[in-house]
Parts: C-alpha cells; structure tokens; sequence
C-alpha cells in the first residue's frame, strides 16, 4: 500500500486463491486507468509483487485481466507475466 498525505495511491497484494496450482499465489491488484496522476506509483507496487511472492515461498504468480484491457496486457508483458 502506497499513500500520501493521507490519500491512498494505491496498492497490491498476493493471495493464495482456491484451484490455483501448489506454489502459486494470485496477484490482487489496485490499477487506475494510464490517464491518473497515481499510475505510475501503482505501477511499482504491482511491479514488486512477484519479488514478494517469492520472498513468501511461492514459485508463481497467477493474474487475470481482461483481452479486452489492452493496455493492462501490455504492462504485464512488460512485467515479465506470460499470456
């Protein structure tokens, strides 16, 4: 969680949701659309979740978005995050 001067920017977590294979954690997540002040500070946070998943003995990281939500499928491929 990020914030600033009382506001919340925003802020992701790793969950281990059911039906997800063993080892594997899901990214939750707090993203604005590109156009907000905040998005880059969201970005970094989400950015450092796969670090922390293995920090916490994960082996995967599990997202979902939309197909319809390009720009979102673009920013996960940049992270890193298969399709």
């Amino acid at each position: 969680m990020a914030e600033q001067e009382g506001k919340v920017l925003g802020g992701a977590g790793i969950f281990p949701s059911e039906g997800l294979p063993e080892g594997t954690c899901e990214l939750v997540k707090n993203v604005p659309d590109s156009g907000s002040p905040e998005y880059r500070i969201r970005q970094e946070i989400n950015r450092s979740m796969p670090g922390k998943a293995r920090e916490t003995g994960y082996q995967q990281v599990y997202l979902e978005t939309l197909p319809e939500l390009k720009q979102a499928v673009k920013v996960y491929e940049k992270f890193g995050f298969d399709t």
